[in-house]
């Protein structure tokens, strides 16, 4: 849910809230009927209430239309064969990644987080690098090795692959004196 549709949702829940609230309150006399008798009267003759009430009612239809458009399938990709759909779940997509770094020298640890978009995957990859590695060239191996494997073995068409290098490996070796 983005952050407009989240507005319109705030909006529409003050506004119900405080109308549920006035109704509530009409059972208990603390608003006189004079009250609420002489604001519908003076309501029929503003210009303002009419456009409030066209402002709510967008409102309402903007909540309505989200509840019950489809979201992406996030999941993982979906596509549809001959045969029926076919499902590759994140989990999966990962995995199909995590071998295609397994022969990257130079990688010491990665981290995989997808985003499925319309017809394509984007990938972002972090990554912790040893400090005798050219970056550059690491980097760009990660990206080919990543994209070719996806698109070759799971024909998933691959938009970006995004690497971070998030940080760089302490040197393990030990010095002998």
């Amino acid at each position: 849910m983005n952050s407009l549709n989240k507005f319109f949702l705030f909006f529409y829940l003050i506004i119900t809230s405080i109308l549920v609230f006035v109704v509530g309150l009409m059972p208990l006399n603390i608003l006189s009927n004079d009250f609420i008798v002489s604001f519908v009267k003076e309501a029929n003759k503003n210009f303002y209430v009419t456009i409030f009430a066209f402002i709510v009612l967008v409102i309402n239809l903007i909540v309505l239309l989200n509840l019950f458009k489809r979201e992406n399938f996030k999941l993982g990709v979906s596509r549809y064969t001959s045969e029926g759909e076919l499902i590759i779940s994140n989990e999966a997509i990962k995995a199909l990644i995590s071998k295609s770094l397994s022969d990257v020298k130079g990688l010491k640890d990665f981290k995989v987080f997808l985003k499925p978009n319309k017809d394509k995957l984007s990938v972002m990859i972090k990554a912790i690098v040893f400090p005798d590695h050219n970056i550059p060239n690491l980097v760009l191996q990660v990206q080919t090795a990543t994209k070719t494997y996806l698109e070759s073995v799971a024909e998933i068409p691959v938009a970006e692959v995004k690497v971070i290098v998030d940080e760089i490996a302490s040197n393990t070796k030990l010095r002998m004196e």
